[in-house]
């Protein structure tokens, strides 16, 4: 269980980092075919923990995770239940990220938490677990300042309503695959 979450978390900070940074894939090199992990390193990546890979290190991670869940790479989908992913708007995470803390500071790091929708916990279902079932599973987004104090957006709010995929999936572009592509 712990390793499938791994696996999850790894696969959206990948796609959220990508996102805010404007910086594509980051990837200059040769294909990553081998089992070591190889870092990217673009101008201004400054925490250990938080790093871009190559798309071809992300594929091998993300199917790892859709091949543990019984869903499958090869267009032959066996789970259409479980997440796959989860979508963020781009301009709310922006316009999240211009906040300040109420001492004035500026945001340095993104903490995502797990949490169950409300929509699961209204329908009676709170506290039960549910596994990664789409439309059951959420993160919640909180920035916070370099003193580790939470930032929120006007003044009490974080930010969620992350679009599961399946059920909100893109269907068009390369966006539409589970992975991506490697020219």
């Amino acid at each position: 269980m712990r390793e499938k979450t791994f696996i999850l978390l790894a696969a959206i900070l990948l796609l959220m980092s990508s996102c805010q940074s404007g910086a594509g894939d980051g990837h200059t090199g040769s294909g990553n075919s081998d089992d070591t992990l190889r870092y990217c390193d673009p101008a201004g990546t400054t925490d250990s923990f938080s790093r871009f890979i190559p798309k071809d290190s992300a594929n091998k991670m993300i199917t790892s995770y859709l091949n543990s869940i019984g869903d499958s790479t090869s267009g032959t989908v066996t789970n259409d239940s479980d997440l796959r992913s989860l979508i963020i708007d781009v301009k709310a995470l922006s316009d999240y990220c211009k906040q300040s803390s109420a001492a004035g500071y500026k945001p340095v790091k993104m903490k995502l938490m797990f949490a169950h929708t409300l929509d699961y916990i209204n329908s009676g279902r709170g506290n039960q677990n549910c596994g990664y079932q789409s439309g059951k599973l959420t993160l919640v987004v909180a920035l916070y300042d370099s003193l580790g104090n939470y930032i929120y957006m006007n003044g009490n709010c974080v930010l969620e309503h992350l679009a599961p995929c399946p059920t909100v999936c893109p269907t068009t572009g390369s966006a539409a695959q589970n992975t991506f592509p490697v020219n």
